[in-house]
């Protein structure tokens, strides 16, 4: 693998601020942007042509998912303009807005194989969504600022989410009591995002790491919730963190 660039597409009038990759079965996948430009562009990865554009939102778009439904496949967009917008993946049609939120939507995520949704908004909390009749039933309010990112920890015995803020905290929440079960405090400015790091068999959440405005990356026991190691390489905040599977090796990219 070179690592060479093998293509760009430019479509966008301003900033790209999320991706998504949806898995197809008659092509090899669709990838997603949503930009600045309020904007969302749906692009063919055989052809890398932009084959929809999406303008329901009105402000900024900062953040994309995808949630599986039995057969159907459904794409989530928050923004700006304080909303949410679930789509029909066949048609591109908007089939639903959800407004609960009273500021800036800057993250989603899915609990419990897609049963629930996770929104986190720049109105500190996070609001849980019935992903069958996108009703918002539950509140979460145990953050005093920006939500910043959700991710969802699978553990032998339980599910857990958990919340990064611009409050510098981290919270952990039990999916089934949606109470907080633990507060996590070592980064020194905003927690920008979450990811894990899989057993070998990727059953399990073996590690979670958390990257900050604080320019360190924490890497977290599960089973202690005790931080075991800092990374400092980075000399400005740190915004993104992924995993890569190679062969029978796994990778964290920041």
């Amino acid at each position: 693998m070179d690592w060479s660039c093998v293509q760009t597409v430019q479509e966008h009038a301003s900033d790209i601020y999320c991706l998504l990759i949806i898995p197809q079965e008659s092509r090899c996948c669709l990838v997603v942007t949503g930009s600045r430009d309020h904007t969302i562009q749906v692009w063919d990865s055989t052809s890398w042509k932009c084959i929809e554009t999406l303008r329901d939102h009105t402000h900024h778009v900062c953040c994309l998912h995808r949630i599986v439904l039995g057969d159907k496949c459904f794409m989530a967009s928050g923004s700006f303009d304080n909303a949410i917008k679930i789509w029909d993946i066949t048609s591109w049609e908007c089939i639903q807005t959800l407004q609960k939120h009273t500021s800036t939507v800057w993250c989603l995520q899915s609990i419990l194989q897609d049963d629930f949704m996770a929104s986190g908004s720049f109105d500190s909390k996070i609001h849980i969504w019935d992903t069958t009749s996108w009703t918002c039933f539950q509140t979460l309010r145990g953050h005093t600022c920006a939500v910043r990112c959700l991710h969802t920890i699978l553990l032998e015995d339980r599910e857990l989410m958990a919340s990064g803020s611009s409050d510098y905290l981290i919270k952990l929440w039990d999916t089934n009591s949606w109470d907080c079960v633990r507060t996590l405090q070592a980064h020194t400015s905003i927690v920008y995002c979450l990811h894990s790091i899989l057993q070998e068999d990727r059953s399990f959440t073996r590690f979670m790491v958390s990257g900050s405005r604080d320019k360190t990356i924490k890497v977290w026991d599960p089973t202690s919730w005790n931080c075991l190691q800092t990374l400092r390489d980075h000399t400005h905040h740190v915004c993104c963190l992924h995993r890569i599977f190679l062969e029978k090796r796994c990778f964290l990219v920041w």
